[in-house]
């Protein structure tokens, strides 16, 4: 999307405050990859390299318009970012219910990426707890 070069601009210019992109920036209107998943990869892969500082949020897939295989997406964020960079995200409230299709693409991306029990908790725990300075009890269950 169009506003990436100005996250790398702004990532960049204050290098000591934590920033996170939303929905892996593809949440930006009709025709978001309008320019190309090339593109789009291409200037992640920039924010992940020179932006030790960004860390990406991934969910909202119902509202990633112009994204046919959302899988190739989070692949490219995981690879890039690294679990230890990447959150879940539910995008409460402006989606309830849609939580599910989701994490369960996110949860299958990690899977074929043969990704620890460790990293997994990273995705969906210990980075926001990092990022955001939250507490937690620790590992809760997911029901069945």
């Amino acid at each position: 999307p169009d506003y990436l070069p100005g996250v790398l601009r702004a990532t960049k210019r204050f290098p000591n405050m934590t920033f996170v992109l939303d929905h892996l920036g593809l949440n930006g209107g009709v025709g978001v990859l309008d320019k190309g998943m090339e593109d789009w990869k291409a200037m992640t892969k920039r924010l992940a390299d020179e932006c030790p500082n960004l860390y990406v949020k991934m969910g909202a897939i119902e509202e990633w318009n112009g994204v046919d295989h959302p899988a190739e997406c989070i692949r490219h964020a995981v690879s890039t970012f690294g679990t230890h960079r990447c959150l879940a995200e539910s995008n409460w409230f402006v989606s309830t219910g849609a939580y599910a299709r989701a994490f369960d693409q996110l949860r299958a991306v990690l899977q074929e990426a043969k990704a620890s029990d460790d990293k997994v908790s990273d995705v969906f725990r210990r980075n926001a707890e990092r990022v955001y300075g939250l507490q937690t009890k620790g590992r809760t269950k997911r029901k069945q």
